[in-house]
This record gives C-alpha cells, structure tokens and sequence, in this order.
C-alpha cells in the first residue's frame, strides 16, 4: 500500500515540506475534495540552498511537490490561479 509520501523524489523532504504546509504557506488555493489543494512555499531553506515549491495533496490524500526558483514558481503559481478560477466557473 502506498503512503502519502511514495511516489516523490525525496520523500523526507515531501514530509517536511508536508509539515511546513500545515503552519501555513505563503499562499494556498483549492480544497482536496474538488481542484486539488494547492500551497505556495517561496524560499524554504533546505540543504544548504533556497528554493521555492508548489505543493499538493489530492483527494485520495497523496501529497507531492515541485520545486522551483522563485520567479518560477511565480509564473507557475500564476498559472494555477487561472486554472483554478476556470474551474470554479465550469462548476
């Protein structure tokens, strides 16, 4: 059976970023039962760089991440909005 982590690169930094995402992100969108939940995380410090992820969780309670320079995961970010928003139109 898998795990919530299984399926990503580095599973200890999925848990860790998992953790983070549940003190708060710097932004978040969705609800796991629909779109997916969807967290913004810029400039988390982690082996020994600074970088930038979007996380997810679905609703089968898989959790999994990208990571992303900063403006990356801004563009990126901006995009998942608009997404996001077509979404809740159609429903």
């Amino acid at each position: 059976m898998f795990g919530k982590f299984e399926g990503n690169a580095d599973q200890d930094l999925a848990e860790f970023l998992y953790e983070l995402s549940m003190v708060g992100c710097d932004e978040d969108l969705g609800e796991v039962d629909s779109f997916g939940w969807y967290g913004l995380l810029i400039h988390v410090y982690g082996k020994g760089k600074m970088k930038s992820y979007i996380v997810h969780e679905d609703s089968y309670g898989f959790f999994d991440y990208t990571e992303y320079n900063k403006e990356s995961a801004l563009t990126a970010w901006a995009k998942l909005e608009a997404e996001y928003e077509e979404f809740n139109k159609e429903v």
